[in-house]
């Protein structure tokens, strides 16, 4: 199962916000469950894989017609909670890479655990390429076809959090000093958190 920190860094990227709250009460089970086992409670759309959709089609139109009705009903902020749900089963899907060896799973999730703490470590990257301007609290947005940068503080407080757990991971885990090594991040330059 994707961690806590691969969660938050995938919504920071996708959605401007890391959404940790939803990823730690989707996993809460995981304390008493560990495994894949503990996607049988709040897993919904990850146990809907084969049936309701697959990798071709990750998120049908029903799944767009619901956030829909749920931005008409609720807001925009409970529709963007509702996708950073349904992605955080996603990417767990994704996580499983069910397709290959387990040595080959390992050296895959591990490649991409140093992507994800590589991007944390660069900031400037967050801000151009995935529009989270994390130093100064905002996130680009297309709203009506204008771009649009919406003022966010609590961003950059996330931020500061996931570089203190990329640090941490950096300390003791050799491999993923490795893999950011191979990415060509510097370890030895990260920013302060």
């Amino acid at each position: 199962m994707a961690s806590g920190f691969i969660h938050d860094v995938h919504s920071l990227v996708v959605y401007g916000r890391s959404y940790s709250a939803i990823h730690r009460r989707k996993d809460a089970a995981s304390a008493r469950t560990p495994g894949l086992r503990h996607r049988r409670v709040r897993h919904g759309w990850y146990r809907a894989y084969g049936r309701h959709w697959d990798f071709d089609e990750p998120f049908p139109a029903s799944i767009s017609s619901r956030v829909g009705r749920i931005l008409d009903r609720a807001g925009a902020t409970k529709a963007e909670e509702y996708q950073a749900s349904l992605s955080h089963d996603f990417l767990d899907k994704t996580w499983d890479f069910a397709d290959q060896a387990r040595r080959e799973r390992t050296r895959t999730r591990n490649y991409w655990g140093g992507f994800f703490v590589w991007l944390i470590l660069n900031p400037d990257l967050l801000e151009s390429w995935a529009g989270v301007d994390v130093q100064h609290g905002r996130i680009h947005r297309v709203i009506a076809g204008n771009d649009v940068w919406e003022e966010a503080p609590e961003v950059t407080a996330e931020y500061g959090r996931l570089l203190g757990q990329a640090q941490f991971l950096l300390r003791v885990d050799r491999e993923l000093r490795s893999t950011l090594e191979i990415l060509g991040g510097r370890p030895d330059r990260m920013p302060a958190a």
